[in-house]
Order: structure tokens, then C-alpha cells, then sequence
């Protein structure tokens, strides 16, 4: 959280570390719409930080590196970023960021001109963003009622070579901010529209799937088969990580 104390200065606020997923059901009144707090809320920046420094999020990076290595990435719905910047920072992607407009976007342009990159940041409701080798979306598909979610999906595979994202099965539904996800129907749907390279799940409910983009083009995967690998709900929790080896 250094980063987010040195760009807020006088302003941070450590209570607001502590802000919880709970949380949000009573901040959420204080605005027009789920969209609408995700744009203003200065309390979700931190916990976007937070949940972007959480060692539990590991395996997803793992996930992504082991599927396609160092390249280009789009990190969208990124929030504060976290992700994209570790993948640039420790691995050698060159990371660019999409997200709606709003207070973790500003932090996140902080954030890149602190390191000197020339990442970009596009504004998911304007710009036209160009296609990457990799895109990364995470925790972020449950944003959207059921009926909306294939077409998110859909519309991540448009942006990128290969797709890499997660669906999650704990309950997130706190009135309206987050949707209750059905993991099998939706896998089954997203195993009949798209080219599947991989699924993969860890931590009991979070189900991590790589998929072929629409108009695919070659991108630096493990292989070419389809690989369905659970070590185990509590697998990656139990055990120490392991390093991945790209290329």
C-alpha cells in the first residue's frame, strides 16, 4: 500500500484498509448505480490495492504466464491495475489497461508515469482499443447479471490473441454490485463458442479458463491441446507456489 499512501499524501485514510467486500452494501446507497461507484467510490481504490497485493491472487498470474508468455497484455476491468503492472514489472509483458473512467484509473496513471512506461490506459466506455496478444480479466466477469455474461466473454475474445479470465462460484451478489455466476452452464456454453486451451481450479471457487480469441492469431501457448487440470480445491492454499518457467 506505499504507493497508494505516497500518491494520496495528507488525504490517506489507513481505516480504509480495512474495507471488506461487506462493505459495500451500505456504500452502495450513497450512489446512482453499481457503475456509478466503481467511478467515484475513493474507498474501493484501496481495496482494489489490497486485493492487488493479496498473495491469494497468485495463482491467477501463474495461470496467465504458464498460458501465454511474455508479450504483449491488456489488462481490462483492471482497476487499479495490479495485475498488468506485476505481469510488466517482475515478468517482462508489455502491459497496457482498460477500465471505465473514475478514481482507480487516475491512481493507475500514477502508478504508470512513477515507473516511466508508456503503458496505455483506454476508457472501456470510448475508446477504440486494439487488439493484444494477451488479455487478463479477472474477478471482474461476476459484474455482470447472467443473462450479460457470455456476451462479456464474447466481447473479451474480440480484444485479444488469447483470453485468459475467471468465474467464481462464492456468493458476490450484494444487491446488484456483483451477480451470482452459474460456473457449469456458463463453462458448458463458453466450451461450444470458443476454443478452450486450458481451465484450471484453485482456492475452492475461483475456476480460471484460457480461451482462443475470435480470429485468432498465433500466440506463444504451452501447447496446442485443451487441458483440464483441478489440483484440488485447496490444493494452491495448502502448498507453497511454485515458479513457472516461460518459453
Amino acid at each position: 500500500m506505499r504507493e497508494l499512501e505516497q500518491y494520496l499524501g495528507e488525504r490517506f485514510e489507513p481505516r480504509l484498509l480495512h474495507w471488506r467486500d461487506a462493505d459495500i452494501v451500505g456504500e452502495l446507497g450513497k450512489y446512482q448505480d453499481a457503475r456509478d461507484y466503481r467511478r467515484r467510490s475513493k474507498p474501493l481504490v484501496y481495496r482494489e490495492a489490497h486485493l492487488g497485493e493479496s498473495e491469494w491472487r497468485a495463482p491467477y498470474l501463474q495461470f496467465a504466464r504458464e498460458v501465454c508468455g511474455p508479450t504483449d497484455v491488456l489488462d481490462y476491468h483492471c482497476g487499479v491495475g495490479s495485475f498488468g503492472l506485476r505481469l510488466q514489472d517482475d515478468y517482462g509483458y508489455r502491459a497496457d489497461f482498460a477500465d471505465e473512467k473514475g478514481e482507480c484509473a487516475k491512481f493507475l496513471k500514477w502508478r504508470i508515469e512513477q515507473r516511466g512506461a508508456s503503458s496505455r490506459v483506454y476508457d472501456i466506455d470510448k475508446d477504440e482499443i486494439p487488439r493484444h496478444s494477451l488479455v487478463i480479466c479477472f474477478d471482474k466477469v461476476l459484474l455482470y447479471p447472467p443473462e450479460q455474461q457470455l456476451g462479456f466473454i464474447e466481447l473479451l475474445a474480440t480484444l485479444g490473441e488469447v483470453v485468459v479470465f475467471n468465474l467464481n462460484t462464492r456468493d458476490f451478489n450484494y444487491d446488484g454490485f456483483y451477480y451470482p455466476v452459474d460456473v457449469e452452464a456458463l463453462a458448458g456454453q463458453i466450451a461450444q463458442k470458443f476454443e478452450l486451451i486450458r481451465r484450471w481450479t484453485v482456492n475452492h471457487y475461483a475456476h480460471l479458463f484460457a480461451i482462443r480469441g475470435i480470429e485468432t492469431v498465433e500466440c506463444d501457448t504451452a501447447d496446442g491441446a485443451v487441458i483440464d487440470e483441478s489440483p484440488g480445491d485447496d490444493a494452491l492454499e495448502d502448498e507453497p507456489q511454485q515458479e513457472v518457467t516461460n518459453g
